[in-house]
């Protein structure tokens, strides 16, 4: 994933960031196994949401169209601008792991919960 990045500064330190994530398109060519996503923040991991995107149980096939999904709350415990980013990788040495393929559109929403 490329680009899937979004930024926010929170009003307050007792404030909570909701990270909303959704992934359309997810797919493999026929030489990957499968790949996986994780949210990042800070170039820290903060939660993998996906061990196997684009799994057809075959790595001799392309498939593409699936959809992946995260849902996370962070307590950054800061009034400074965060930067969460989703990156994705695949699980074995050749082939590759595509996101938005078919005209798929995918999102990162930040909504601040004031404390």
């Amino acid at each position: 994933v490329t680009g899937l990045t979004a930024s926010i500064t929170p009003t307050a330190t007792s404030s909570k960031v909701l990270i909303l994530v959704s992934l359309e398109g997810v797919g493999k060519h026929s030489s990957a196994d499968r790949g996986g996503y994780r949210l990042t923040y800070g170039g820290s991991e903060l939660q993998v949401f996906s061990q196997s995107a684009g799994d057809n149980n075959s790595t001799s096939t392309n498939f593409f169209g699936s959809s992946e999904n995260c849902v996370y709350l962070h307590s950054p415990n800061s009034t400074s601008s965060l930067t969460y980013t989703v990156e994705g990788k695949r699980f074995n040495s050749s082939g590759a792991l595509r996101t938005n393929c078919n005209n798929g559109y995918s999102t990162i929403n930040l909504i601040e919960i004031l404390a």
